[in-house]
């Protein structure tokens, strides 16, 4: 049986460890980089070196496919805000408790020290920050492409019309048209000033028609019923080209009808 003195005289491990609470908050503040991180310090506590490496690799990895798909989901598709960070998070803390909870632990018991609240918390805002920032250069840039490339023009001397597009999707002469189209049936009149978001889809003749309306429309069968058949007028007036109607209310990405080039298609869109 070992002795008092002998116990006493037990080296404590050597170095400071990330204890699973680390990973359950750091991660989820964090993310893959974060965890990555974690796992990192701790192999090299355990003295396993040779898999520190690898976890880095696998850490970038992950956070490079979130970046990807972040940028690659169509922005109507609706994701809950907590979903990917609590998948990453459950896979972190499942990682650790297969490779690692059990030398923490036995790390812990024999006195080996472990990361303070502080330090987790700055390796994991800084991890955020990471992450993020490629994220906003992106947005940013897009943003100020878009303004770039975006025209205004404007129909009407009394009350005015205004149609936006992007001048590298659709040309000038091509919303013209579309303009008279929408003088000709009364859309563009004298009363109320009317604005429109048009683009092209690449390599096609359909033209997406983007028309704000007020709150609730898509529970109204008659202000429908207005839409389809001044689409149907647009589509006899314009008979190489397909259009479709967007209706959307506050901003151009909330759609709420679609009104598809047979007019026989109504897609309600929840909010």
């Amino acid at each position: 049986m070992e002795t008092l003195e002998e116990y006493q005289e037990a080296p404590k491990p050597e170095g400071k460890i990330y204890k699973s609470s680390a990973f359950w908050v750091g991660t989820f503040i964090g993310g893959p980089l974060a965890a990555g991180y974690f796992f990192a310090k701790n192999f090299k506590a355990f003295g396993e070196d040779e898999k520190i490496k690898p976890t880095w690799i696998i850490a970038l990895l992950i956070s490079a496919i979130i970046l990807l798909i972040t940028f690659l989901i169509p922005e109507d598709v609706e994701i809950p805000n907590q979903l990917i960070p609590l998948a990453y998070t459950g896979a972190a803390f499942a990682l650790f408790y297969h490779f690692q909870e059990t030398k923490a632990k036995l790390h812990l018991d024999q006195g080996g020290a472990h990361y303070a609240w502080g330090n987790v918390l700055g390796v994991s805002i800084i991890s955020f920050m990471i992450l993020v920032i490629p994220i906003a250069i992106y947005v940013f840039t897009a943003d100020a492409i878009d303004e770039v490339n975006t025209v205004t023009k404007v129909y009407g001397i009394e009350v005015k019309h205004e149609i936006d597009y992007d001048k590298t999707n659709i040309s000038e002469s091509e919303i013209d048209m579309l303009a008279d189209g929408f003088i000709t049936t009364g859309f563009f009149d004298r009363s109320v000033e009317k604005y429109l978001y048009i683009e092209k889809e690449e390599n096609t003749n359909t033209y997406i028609v983007k028309i704000p309306v007020i709150e609730g429309l898509e529970n109204d069968p008659e202000g429908i019923q207005y839409f389809k058949e001044l689409r149907e007028q647009i589509d006899l007036l314009n008979p190489s080209r397909d259009i479709v109607f967007l209706l959307v209310f506050e901003y151009l990405d909330n759609v709420v009808v679609v009104l598809k080039a047979d007019n026989s298609e109504i897609a309600l869109i929840n909010n």
